[in-house]
This record gives structure tokens, C-alpha cells and sequence, in this order.
């Protein structure tokens, strides 16, 4: 009695210890975004909007403006209400703040992290928890994407919410309440990138793996659709009524025309993706006057023709610009991520902390030393995520762990099949997570002996 006493008071110590392990870890974690934080705090508000993000900001405070999703008197049908509507709510209460915004970024990114760990518990061995929470909270490539105002830290805060709140059902089975949220989850995940939106016929899979093909499983199928219906309708019928199209969004037609066609250009006749991209402009203004397109419906409609045309006509042009976007997504973009912490503009970041990481001022230095520090760390974060998810998938296939195989897929949707054609690599941060969750179970599964047929 005295024996078995004593081991469960070694067992309670050592999970303590574990516990107090992770805790650890998630506070250095946040305390390096606030450090980052601070010696980017400057230079935020010129890096931080560009590109996509001026689109966001610009809808955000239009909306606190009129109350509504238009712009110059024009409904808002390229961009999605989620993330304007974040950083609107932030703004509400901060003013203009891009610093408050990317702060509220960082308490994503933490939240995200915190809801894979306990995902991950689900899945891992206890005494590689703390492997898990490691390769979570410092995994390169989300933390630089924190410091720019683009919708991937709230898109992957979503769309983890939604896996965990699937998986919490997975758990009960029987409270259905679960298995609505992760359908709430989604359609809010499909509101802040429409890309997201064939995610759920993966999800519909994962619930027939859970309950087999049977009639059980339409239950927990309607509530999951229901919930994210509830969520996406409002929008389409929306954009429908101010601009004649069911549609979520037009980004999908514009990013296939002005991305993937003028990729596929620049591989078939070597233009430069300036040239490419004036080309396709001139373009489509002249198909819309040689077919005299009027209702804004046709014009997003050409769009598709369009790239379509131009990829058929130059096929293998397309598979090297889709080869060379998945290299770019998968392996590339470390500078990028964290490109904040150069000061472009002469007398930003003048912090005690900016002028030591630089010694010179030179507009033109492209590696500082920390930036150097990050590229090397991606890399090397990169090499031990894919071994250990290679490793990961084939354990996981041999243990009938399907679960894992679930999270491959989700990983892979987004830079196989989501990005690789635009070559963007800040399109690999949704899927890094899910890489991590693999990666970890792999590096788990060499200590487990494999299973014998």
C-alpha cells in the first residue's frame, strides 16, 4: 500500500514538473514576441501594411467610417469581413494603432499555439509535451508573420480553433454542442480566407473515419454544415444583392489571373513579373471592350477564362511556375518573415536594441546580422519538421493513426494545392501546425517500438 502511495506521489511530482516545464515554455515564448515586439515597435507601421495588408487596414477604416463593407461608394467584394472587422474592433479601441494591432496579433499566435498543444496531448507521448510546445511557440515562420498586418495569424488562430473544438467532439461524441463550434469555427475560418472553404469536405471525411459510413454519421455532419452555413450565408447573399454575384469573393478569379497566369507567362516567354503582369491587364481591358462586358458579374467571370486560356496554351510553363511556387511556399521566405526588424527608412527603430542589432545605417543591407540568425533557425526548423513529418506519416499509416494522416492532408492543402502556383511563402504559415503536430509525433514515434503485422 506504503509502495503504491509513493508512486503515485512520484507520478503527481512528475507531472507538475512536466506541467511547470510547458508553462515555462509559453511564457518565453510570449516574452520573446514583446522583445520582438519592442525592437520593431518603430518601424511598424511602414512594414506592417503593404502589399494585401494596405487592402485590409484601408477596409477597416472605412468600416468604422460608413458602417458598412464599401469603399468610394463600391461594395467590397475582393476582400472577406473577418479580418477588416478584426482589425476595425482593435482600432475601435486603440485609434489607428498598427502596434495594437500586431500586440493583438501576438495574443493569436500564443492562443493558437496553446489550442494545438492541447490538440497535440491528444496524440503525443507526456514526456515529449514539452517537444511539442517547443516546436509550436518558436516555430519561425508563424512568429515572423505576427509583425505584418495579413490575415494568417487570425486565419490560423480559426482554423485551429476549429480542429480543436472537432476533436474536443471527437472526445464526447455524444455532446453535439462540440461539433457545431467547429462548424461556427469554420465558416469564420472561410470568412477570413475563402480558401479554407474545401476544407470542410476534409473535415466531412475525418467524420466518416470517425463514425464509418453509416447513418450515425449524418447527424454530426448536418450540425457541422448548419454551424457553418450559419456563419457564410449572410456574406453570399450580401455580395449578392450589392453586386449581382453568390459568390464569397473574387480573389480566387483575380489571384488566378494576375498570380497563376502571369507565373505561367513569366516561365513560357521569359517577361519579368512586371511585364507579365502590364501584359495581362492590357489584356483583359481589351477583351472587355472587344466583348463589351458590362455587368461587374461577366468582368470577375473573364478573369477565369482568361488564366484558363493562358494555361492551357502554355501547359508546361504552368507545371514549372507551380513546381517552383511549391519550393518557394515550402522552403523559402525567411527574410520575409522577418524583414521587420531592418529599418527601411533612415531614423526608424532608433531604440537602444535596433541600433546594436545594426551597426550600419546602409538602406541597402539586406542581411543583418538577427535576420541572419532567423534564416538560419528557419532552416534548420524546416529540415527537422519535414524529417520528423515523413517519418510521422509512415509511423502513423502503420498504426492505423488516421488522425495524424488528417493533419498531413490539411498541411498539404495549403502548400500543395492552395499556393503552389503563386509561390507566396507566407501561404505555408497556415499550414505550419499541422506540420509540427506530425513532425512531433514522428520524432515521438522513434522511441516507440514499430508494430509488427
Amino acid at each position: 500500500m506504503e509502495e503504491k502511495l509513493d508512486a503515485n506521489g512520484q507520478n503527481s511530482l512528475q507531472e507538475f514538473d512536466l506541467k511547470r516545464k510547458v508553462c515555462f515554455i509559453f511564457v518565453a515564448g510570449f516574452v520573446l514576441r514583446v522583445f520582438l515586439f519592442w525592437i520593431a515597435y518603430d518601424v511598424l507601421p511602414t512594414h506592417s501594411i503593404r502589399s494585401d495588408a494596405l487592402g485590409y487596414h484601408h477596409h477597416a477604416l472605412a468600416f468604422l467610417e460608413t458602417g458598412s463593407f464599401e469603399k468610394n461608394g463600391l461594395p467590397m467584394i475582393f476582400r472577406t469581413p473577418v479580418f477588416p472587422l478584426f482589425l476595425a474592433a482593435i482600432y475601435k479601441i486603440s485609434g489607428p494603432s498598427v502596434q495594437a494591432a500586431v500586440f493583438a496579433q501576438i495574443l493569436l499566435s500564443m492562443g493558437s499555439a496553446v489550442l494545438m498543444y492541447l490538440i497535440g496531448k491528444r496524440y503525443i507521448e507526456t514526456r515529449f509535451h514539452p517537444l511539442l510546445a517547443v516546436l509550436l511557440v518558436f516555430e519561425p515562420a508563424s512568429l515572423g508573420m505576427v509583425f505584418n498586418l495579413y490575415s494568417e495569424t487570425l486565419f490560423v488562430f480559426c482554423l485551429v480553433a476549429t480542429t480543436y473544438f472537432f476533436v474536443r467532439w471527437i472526445d464526447s461524441q455524444s455532446v453535439f454542442g462540440w461539433i457545431f463550434l467547429s462548424g461556427l469555427f469554420m465558416g469564420i475560418t472561410i470568412l477570413c480566407r475563402p480558401i479554407a472553404q474545401f476544407l470542410t469536405f476534409l473535415f466531412i471525411l475525418w467524420l466518416v473515419m470517425q463514425k464509418g459510413i453509416r447513418w450515425m454519421v449524418i447527424k454530426p455532419i448536418a450540425v457541422f454544415i448548419v454551424g457553418c452555413v450559419l456563419v457564410v450565408a449572410p456574406w453570399v447573399i450580401r455580395t449578392y444583392i450589392v453586386a449581382g454575384i453568390p459568390t464569397i469573393s473574387i480573389a480566387g478569379k483575380y489571384n488566378l489571373y494576375y498570380n497563376v497566369a502571369a507565373g505561367t507567362l513569366i516561365k513560357a516567354e521569359g517577361l519579368g513579373h512586371d511585364e507579365a503582369r502590364t501584359r495581362l491587364v492590357e489584356l483583359y481591358e481589351k477583351r472587355i471592350k472587344e466583348e463589351n462586358i458590362q455587368s461587374q458579374a461577366e468582368q470577375v467571370q473573364l478573369y477565369s477564362r482568361l488564366a484558363k486560356e493562358i494555361i492551357f496554351m502554355h501547359p508546361l510553363a504552368f507545371m514549372r511556375s507551380t513546381v517552383s511556387g511549391f519550393c518557394i511556399t515550402a522552403f523559402g521566405g525567411a527574410r520575409v518573415h522577418y524583414d521587420f526588424i531592418a529599418p527601411r527608412i533612415a531614423g526608424q527603430g532608433t531604440n537602444f536594441f535596433s541600433a546594436m542589432i545594426y551597426p550600419s545605417r546602409n538602406l541597402q543591407l539586406q542581411f543583418p546580422p538577427l535576420i541572419m540568425v532567423f534564416v538560419i533557425l528557419d532552416l534548420l526548423f524546416i529540415f527537422l519538421l519535414y524529417t520528423g513529418m515523413f517519418y510521422g506519416v509512415y509511423r502513423a499509416w502503420d498504426a492505423k493513426q488516421y488522425d495524424i494522416l488528417i493533419f498531413l492532408a490539411i498541411a498539404l492543402y495549403f502548400i500543395v494545392l492552395a499556393s503552389a502556383p503563386m509561390g507566396y511563402s507566407r501561404y505555408r504559415v497556415p499550414s505550419m501546425p499541422y506540420i509540427v503536430m506530425t513532425a512531433c509525433y514522428g520524432w515521438c514515434c522513434l522511441r516507440i517500438p514499430r508494430r509488427i503485422s
